[in-house]
């Protein structure tokens, strides 16, 4: 799995990060502040074949402009919905109950046949 150095947005440390996990919140082991890894600018992006970050998963379920495809995928995979609109969109079961979408987003990318479909899916909608 493709890792990058990401660094602590409060004190500055430096970590590595999975890729898949890039805008997953975790705790500093320096300064112990919850901080959200990201690239830094000028960092070279890892070769990460068909992963997608934790952010851009996000952003496919929660803009408009993604979310009938990506609605779509998840349906047709776990019968799963989208609820909602914006930062506020929940993916729910056939019982309405959320699903964790770090759960789900790491789900996916350790499936090999979803995460290229996804991927594929993805860079047809960003051209």
């Amino acid at each position: 799995m493709a890792t990058v150095t990401t660094k602590c947005q409060h004190c500055g440390a430096e970590f590595q990060t999975e890729y898949q996990r890039l805008g997953v919140p975790v705790r500093c082991k320096d300064c112990l502040y919850d901080t959200v890894p990201q690239i830094p600018i000028g960092t070279l992006i890892p070769p990460h074949e068909w992963d997608l970050t934790y952010t851009d998963f996000r952003q496919l379920f929660q803009q408009a402009l993604y979310r009938t495809e990506i609605a779509r995928l998840l349906d047709g995979w776990f019968g799963y919905k989208l609820s909602g609109d914006g930062p506020d969109t929940l993916i729910v079961n056939a019982d309405t109950e959320a699903i964790d979408p770090l759960w789900l987003h790491l789900k996916i990318q350790g499936d090999a046949n979803k995460q290229y479909q996804l991927y594929q899916t993805t860079m047809s909608l960003w051209r």
